[in-house]
This record gives C-alpha cells, sequence and structure tokens, in this order.
C-alpha cells in the first residue's frame, strides 16, 4: 500500500470513531458516508472531486463535512439548484479555534433528514443561509451537539423538523435569524425547538419571522441555559407552550416585534429552574402566564403590549408564584397588560407572588387573588392604573397591596376584599382607590387591615369591617381593621364595623386619627340581625391631622340583641384643628344592644335627626346605651336618654347643647316588649343647654342628677322648664322618678 493511501484509511477509521455515537443516533446503518476533502481547491459542493469517496453527495447518503489538514478556517460552497433528500449532514470543526461552514446562497434547495452543525477540540460548526431564494429543509436539527455551533439565516427560507441548539452539557448552538420579513414562508420549525438543552442555546431574531409548531423550550435540563432575542419588526408564533426555564435557565428578550403563544407562557418551570422575559415593546400574546412554576420566574416589562387570553374561571389566567417554593415577579415599568379573566400571585402553599405595578395599564377583566394559599403582594406607583371588573380577594393566606399612587378601580360584585381567609393589608399611601365593595375580614379567623395615610378612597357600595360567619361554626370570627392618618374616605352605602353572623361574629375596628371620612348611608357599630351579633369599634381623634366624620344616615351603636359598639371622639389638643363628627339622621347608642360614646373633645353635631341613648324601635328594650361627655361640643335636636332601653348620660365637662331632652320616655310600649325604659342624665361639670322642656320620666323611669356643672333650661339657669312626670304610663300607673339638682 501507498503511503499516501495508508494515511487516507486511518485518517477515515478516526472520522468513524470520533462521530461513532452520533452517527447511531443521527445516520441511518445502512447509508452510504460522503466525507469532504476539499481535494479540488474550489470550495464547492457541486464538484464531485472534493469527496471521498468521489462524486457528489446522492439521496440517503451521510455527508461528513469537518476540518481537515492544515488547521484552517474552511468553507464549503452548497451551489446546486435542487439535491436529492440526504439523510443527514454533519458541519464540524475538528481544530482548536478553526471553523467548517457551509455556506448556502441564492437560488439553491438543499434537502436533508438531519442536520447537525457542531465542533470538537474547540472548534466550530457554520452553517450561512445566505439571501433570498435559498431554500433549506432539514429534519431534526441540531446547532451545537457536543462543542460550538453557529446558524446564520439571512433572508433565507428554513423548514426544519424539532431543532436542538447546545444539546449536550458544555456544548454551545446559536440560531441567527435576519431580515426574512419579505419571505412568503417564515423560518418554521416542525415540532419542538429546544434552545439550551442540557448546553447552551441562543436564539436570535432581526426583521424576522418564525413560526415554532410545538413548544419553544429555553434552558430544558438543570445545566441548560437558553436565551431567545425577538428584536426589530419581526414575529414569533408558537403552536404550544413557550417555557422559558424549563429545569435550567432561560431568558427571553422581546423589543418592537409581535410574539404569539397559543399555549401556555411558563417561567420557571421546575424546581431549581429560573426564567425570565423581558419585554421593552411589541406585543405579546398568549392563552396563559405562569411566572415561577415550581421554580423562580420573571417578567420585566417596560413597554409594549400583553395580552392573556384564557377565559375559564377555574384555571388562573396569570399565575405569580405556583408551586411550594417557587417565587414568581411581574415588574411592569411601561406598557400595557390586558388579562382576560384572573391573577393569582401566591397560589399554592409556599409559593411568593409579587407584581410592581411602577408605569403603564393592567386591566384585568375577572379577578385577582393576593395569596390563595401562599404570598401575593402588589405595589402599585404614581402613574398607573389597574382596573379589576370583578373582585380582589387578599389574604387566603397572606396577601398585601401597597397603593403609593395611581389609580385602583374595581368593579366586582363583592369589591375588594381584605382578609379572605387569612391575613390580607392594604396599604394606601397616595393614590386612588375606587371599589364597590369593601371587606376587611372575609371568613372565620381571618385578619384584614386597611392602612389610609393619604390619597383618596371611594368605596360606592357597602364597607363591612369584621365580617359575620355563616357557614362555620368552629374558630373565630373575622377581625377588620381600618387605620387612617390621613387622605380622604368616601363610603357611597353603609359603614358597618362588626357585622352579625350565624354561628360567629365579627369585629371591626375603625381609627380616625386624621383625614376626612364620609358616609354617605348609616353607619353601624356592632351590628346584628342573625344568631350572633358583632363588635364595632370607632375612634376618632386629630393625632395625626385635621379629622372630620359625616355621616349622611344613622350612627347606631350595638343595633342588635348581643352586639357592642364604641365611639370615642377625642382631641388631643394640637396644633390641628379639632375632630368633628357630623350625623344626619338619627344617632342611636345602645340600640337592641349595648353602645358607649366617650367625647373627650371636638365637635358632635346631629342637629337633623334623633338622638336617642338606650333603645329606639322595635324590639329595642334590650338596648343599653351610654353617653360619657368629658369635653368638647354636642349640638342635637331632641335627645332622648332611655327611650325604650336604659340610657345614661354623663357628664363631666363640656358643652351639651339639645332643643328638648326626654329621660326614660317609654312604660310598656309596644315596641318596647312591654318593658319600662329608664333614662339617667348625670351632670357633675361641663354646660348643659336645654332650649325647650327635660322631660323626667315620661312613660317610664328617669333622674336627672346635678352635682356640678351649670344647667341651662329655656332662658334661664333654673329649673323652672324641668317637667317631671307629666305623662301617665300604661295601667295609669305613674312611673317613679327623680331629680337632683
Amino acid at each position: 500500500m501507498k503511503p499516501h493511501s495508508l494515511r487516507r484509511t486511518v485518517l477515515c477509521l478516526s472520522i468513524a470513531a470520533a462521530f461513532s455515537t452520533f452517527a447511531d443516533d443521527a445516520f441511518p446503518a445502512s447509508a452510504a458516508g460522503k466525507n469532504w476533502t476539499g481535494a479540488a481547491g474550489d470550495s464547492l459542493w457541486s464538484n464531485g472531486n472534493n469527496w471521498d469517496p468521489l462524486g457528489t453527495p446522492a439521496g440517503g447518503d451521510a455527508v461528513f463535512l469537518q476540518t481537515v489538514a492544515p488547521p484552517t478556517d474552511q468553507t464549503v460552497i452548497y451551489d446546486l439548484v435542487s439535491s436529492p433528500t440526504l439523510g443527514s449532514i454533519l458541519v464540524r470543526g475538528l481544530e482548536d479555534g478553526k471553523f467548517m461552514e457551509l455556506s448556502q446562497g441564492s437560488g439553491t434547495t438543499l434537502d436533508t433528514n438531519a442536520l447537525t452543525v457542531d465542533g470538537a477540540n474547540n472548534g466550530n460548526g457554520t452553517y450561512r443561509l445566505l439571501g433570498p431564494g435559498a431554500v433549506l429543509n432539514s429534519g431534526t436539527t441540531v446547532i451545537g451537539q457536543d462543542g460550538l455551533g453557529a446558524f446564520y439565516n439571512d433572508v433565507g427560507d428554513h423548514t426544519s423538523g424539532p431543532l436542538v441548539l447546545g444539546q449536550n452539557q458544555g456544548s454551545s448552538g446559536s440560531y441567527s435569524l435576519s431580515s426574512n420579513n419579505s419571505n412568503l414562508v417564515p423560518m418554521t420549525v416542525n415540532g419542538d425547538a429546544i434552545v439550551g438543552d442540557a448546553g447552551t442555546g441562543y436564539m436570535s431574531l432581526t426583521e424576522a419571522r418564525q413560526n415554532v409548531t410545538g413548544n419553544l423550550i429555553l434552558g430544558q435540563q438543570s445545566t441548560g441555559d437558553g436565551g431567545y432575542s425577538l428584536t426589530g419588526a419581526s414575529s414569533l408564533s408558537v403552536g404550544a407552550d413557550l417555557v422559558v426555564g424549563d429545569q435550567g435557565k432561560g431568558s427571553f428578550g422581546h423589543g418592537l416585534a409581535d410574539n404569539t403563544v397559543t399555549g401556555n407562557l411558563i417561567l420557571g418551570r421546575q424546581v431549581n429552574s429560573d426564567g425570565t422575559y423581558t419585554q421593552s415593546s411589541g406585543t405579546l400574546t398568549t392563552d396563559t402566564l405562569t411566572v415561577g412554576d415550581n421554580g423562580t420566574g420573571t417578567y420585566d416589562m417596560s413597554g409594549g403590549t400583553l395580552n392573556v387570553l384564557h377565559n375559564d374561571a377555574s384555571v388562573s389566567t396569570v399565575t405569580i408564584g405556583n408551586q411550594d417554593g417557587s417565587v414568581g415577579t411581574f415588574n411592569q415599568d411601561g406598557g400595557d397588560v390586558s388579562v382576560n379573566h384572573n391573577i393569582s400571585l401566591g397560589q399554592h402553599g409556599g409559593s411568593v407572588g409579587n407584581y410592581n405595578l411602577n408605569a403603564g395599564t393592567l386591566n384585568v377583566n375577572g379577578f385577582i387573588t393576593l395569596s390563595f394559599e401562599g404570598i401575593g403582594t402588589i405595589n402599585q406607583q404614581a402613574g398607573t392604573t389597574n382596573t379589576v371588573a370583578s373582585d380582589i380577594y387578599m389574604g387566603g393566606t397572606n396577601g398585601t397591596y401597597n397603593l403609593k399612587g395611581g389609580d385602583l378601580l374595581v368593579k366586582g360584585d363583592q369589591g375588594l376584599i381584605v382578609g379572605t381567609f387569612g391575613t390580607g393589608t392594604f396599604n394606601q399611601t397616595d393614590g386612588t382607590n375606587t371599589s364597590t365593595y369593601l371587606s376587611l375580614g372575609g371568613a372565620t379567623g381571618s385578619n384584614g387591615t386597611y392602612n389610609l395615610s393619604n390619597g383618596s378612597l371611594q368605596v360606592t357600595h357597602d364597607a363591612v369591617i369584621g365580617h359575620g360567619e355563616s357557614l362555620n361554626n368552629f374558630g373565630t370570627g373575622s377581625v377588620g381593621t381600618f387605620q387612617q392618618t390621613g387622605g380622604t374616605s368616601q363610603v357611597g352605602g353603609n359603614l358597618i364595623l362588626g357585622q352579625t353572623g350565624v354561628f360567629l361574629a365579627g369585629a371591626g375596628t375603625y381609627n380616625l386619627n386624621g383625614g376626612s371620612l364620609a358616609v354617605t348611608g348609616s353607619v353601624a357599630l356592632g351590628a346584628g340581625g342573625d344568631t350572633v351579633s358583632g363588635t364595632g369599634t370607632f375612634n376618632q381623634d386629630n393625632s395625626q391631622g385635621d379629622s372630620t366624620h359625616t355621616v349622611g344616615g344613622n350612627l347606631v351603636l350595638g343595633q342588635q340583641i348581643g352586639s357592642t359598639g364604641t365611639y370615642t371622639l377625642t382631641d388631643q389638643l394640637n396644633s390641628n384643628a379639632a375632630p368633628s363628627l357630623t350625623v344626619s339622621g338619627d344617632t342611636i347608642i345602645g340600640q337592641a344592644g349595648t353602645g358607649t360614646f366617650t367625647q373627650n373633645g371636638g365637635a358632635f353635631s346631629n342637629t337633623n335627626g334623633g338622638f336617642y341613648v338606650g333603645g329606639h324601635g322595635q324590639g329595642s328594650d334590650s338596648g343599653v346605651g351610654t353617653y360619657n361627655l368629658n369635653s368638647g361640643t354636642l349640638n342635637t335636636g331632641w335627645q332622648v336618654v332611655g327611650e325604650a332601653g336604659i340610657g345614661t348620660f354623663n357628664q363631666t365637662g363640656g358643652e351639651n347643647n339639645a332643643a328638648l331632652m326626654l329621660l326614660g320616655n317609654c312604660g310598656g310600649c309596644s315596641y318596647g316588649g312591654n318593658t319600662n325604659s329608664s333614662g339617667y342624665y348625670n351632670l357633675s361639670g361641663g354646660t348643659l343647654n336645654v332650649a325647650g322642656e327635660v322631660s323626667v320620666s315620661g312613660f317610664g323611669y328617669g333622674e336627672f342628677n346635678q352635682s356640678g356643672g351649670t344647667a341651662n333650661v329655656g332662658t334661664t339657669v333654673s329649673p323652672s322648664n324641668l317637667v317631671l312626670g307629666t305623662n301617665e304610663a300604661k295601667g295609669g300607673l305613674r312611673r317613679a322618678r327623680a331629680i337632683t339638682i
């Protein structure tokens, strides 16, 4: 055998051994092999003298394009108008720092059942598809199987089977697609496209179009790292799911392009995965979006449009922080987000979901759940709008909404529920929150808190602080707290603190330390009507600023049997204006339950309606009411102390101005259950001014006890206008009465 024949034989044996593993996977066992030699020196595919065996590759051949000695960069030019379908093509650079390149130009067509572009020994494999009319039809395509592979598609037409970039650990594969917008057919992957399988993969589209009929997965295995760049006037269509970070790491950059995902967009799908989607412009449309499925997911949006289309209430349209251990974060710094149904943050136990609405608009056509079983938080800044067509549920476990500016609009039949089953907190430091309803503490054992320091809250219907429980008879009732230190709060319906329940009653507290509260309807502290009644507490002072409270309807403390209502009005005697309370309807302290009003300063005005301490209305003979006037001013029309129940007015200071006063007004009245009422007025300090008469023991029992202070009745400082027992009780008996002046 001649020496050069021996060298060729050794080279062929070495090549066969080096790629035996790949050949087993990618090439049919019966395929004939064609090896590039470049012996003709012209780099042309069509020259049969460049091949071993001689002759151009035929249908079914396994084609090997590999760098040969001497170690230089080598390029093979594919120059055939058409070709038979090859079995497979391997483009592989074998020398350190050198590449083997297959270049396909305009007006050519190449068909192969499999294509692999790879490198070994730090060599590079490259494929260039250049110019209009360059057509490549490849089956399974691997760019970077064990080493370095790159594919450059510039205006070419490429239709591929399943596509893998960076297949095995340590490999790196990239695909660059540009300027194919003018083509009738986009770059198409029939099947799944995996960018960063166990290695590193990267795909970029610039002024280009791509269609993936299956899944597009970035970072599939735990060692995989996949990146995708979609820029310019480009478009991407994914027929199934887009997964960014399956078991490994994935990142997707989106700018000035359209991305349409027929299935689900998932960021961080498996445990320990990490997926990031960055959108600066363009439009993304997907059926559902999961940010942090089992791993870590981040969506960074600074512009453009996101449309999430799914419309099934049983499945979350957008989930941020899904399974145990997952962390999902959505950062919106611009653009418009439209969700066709619902958003869930912190879906399952151990998950964490965060939405940072820093700029732009968010429109949710369904509802938002902040913490179903995990932890969910929304942070909203100035200049933003969040519109929710249905309701917001906060605190299945622990949910928080921080409204720092912008506009929040909740339109559902239940509105904003803070503390659904667990703990919910709404912090408003600025901006406008408009909701149909407001509930703090929704179910058994829940705890809801609203902190308002600035901005505006507008509840168009009722607000309930401390819901009752009518479904379960275990645990404790809900607790609701509203802390207002500034801003304005408006309730278009009624404000209820401590709602009734069939099994458990709620407890509600409103602390008005600054700002204004206006209620169009009535305010009930300790509501009732069902089996058990609630507890309501209202504390108003001016410790944090000017404090005003207006009630368009009635103010009721201790509405039903068993309920308890407490109101404390305090002037801190600081530089702020004295706190004020104005009631347009009736004030009822201890209607059928127990009510206590303590005034330590400030001004309370109730001149248009009635003022009742101890029972009022049907079935109110059980009412027990107490008013403690220590300082400040009380202005009313008529005052009835002990109308149907037991009423006590203790005045140690301040000024009480009334049109007339009745003490012990009912003796066996029909709405009093044939029970005599009792009214007590104890004056030890301050001034009492009654324009008309004071009737002691009208039908019930009354006492007026003065140990200090000043009582002005009529126009004189004397008891001459006090009327004692002027009416007969039922049965013709005069009820006991007493007056001490």
